[in-house]
């Protein structure tokens, strides 16, 4: 319990005063079949970076689910197994045995992501930076390393190039692009 105790307030921490820590946010945003896959996976695993193994559409993922958050385990259940999450849309280049780690610990996910949510004001960024905690929580990635969060999107799904420019800018204080 104590352990769990630890987990949230740092979640909550790392959410609620992101931008007052010296991580910046990169959006790795792209069409598809540009070879992006490439760069995903040179970054991968870097100890000061973190970075989803697959590729999110957190954006257009916020405008299908936001209507349930005020049901926060039921908007959860539909982030982690009905979005772009669920797609396991993996990096080519994603070693198989990372695969099936994140396949396996998908319920972890939903159970640490969960937690999270209920302890915060729910919003895109909010969302976003909660998963990326509880990612690096799950696979036991050092967060106080990190000194740049890494976002591989694909915008061709989500309204045009400038929305998502506009979204990032409007819920970051430090973004590259």
């Amino acid at each position: 319990l104590g352990m769990k105790k630890d987990f949230l307030t740092e979640a909550i921490d790392f959410v609620e005063n992101f931008d007052q820590k010296n991580i910046d946010v990169i959006f790795l945003t792209v069409i598809g079949r540009s070879g992006s896959a490439l760069i995903h996976s040179l970054l991968d695993n870097h100890e000061e970076i973190l970075l989803l193994p697959i590729i999110i559409q957190i954006y257009e993922d916020w405008e299908n689910l936001k209507k349930y958050s005020m049901d926060i385990e039921y908007f959860t259940k539909k982030f982690i197994y009905e979005s772009s999450l669920r797609e396991n849309r993996f990096i080519e280049n994603v070693s198989d045995s990372k695969k099936d780690q994140i396949n396996l610990k998908q319920n972890l996910l939903f159970s640490n992501l969960l937690i999270v949510l209920k302890s915060i004001t729910i919003n895109r960024k909010n969302l976003l930076l909660a998963l990326h905690f509880v990612y690096a929580y799950t696979f036991d990635i050092d967060i106080k390393n990190v000194k740049a969060l890494i976002v591989h999107h694909h915008y061709i799904r989500y309204k045009t190039y400038y929305e998502i420019i506009n979204s990032n800018i409007e819920d970051y204080l430090k973004i590259f692009f």
